[in-house]
């Protein structure tokens, strides 16, 4: 990725799913779930997304989604899924 950045053919965005933060590890920067700018690489853009917490997001925006459709019954089947 830091190599295709460098080369110039446009912005690289590197995103990591690795629940150990090993790109944070490796630049020495605490990125986050937001494109950050690595410095000193021009063109090099890295986001670490957290895949338990992106996970437990969507499924609470289904959950709601399902409530307000007044899927009662639905929602204690679909609330024993997310628990697992």
């Amino acid at each position: 990725a830091q190599m295709c950045a460098e080369l110039g053919k446009g912005d690289v965005l590197l995103i990591s799913t690795d629940p150990a933060h090993s790109l944070s590890d490796a630049f020495k920067i605490n990125f986050t779930g937001d494109p950050t700018k690595v410095p000193g690489v021009k063109g090099l853009w890295v986001m670490e997304i957290d895949p338990s917490k992106m996970v437990e997001k969507e499924m609470g925006s289904w959950q709601d989604l399902v409530s307000k459709a007044g899927m009662d019954e639905f929602m204690g089947e679909f609330n024993k899924l997310q628990s697992w």
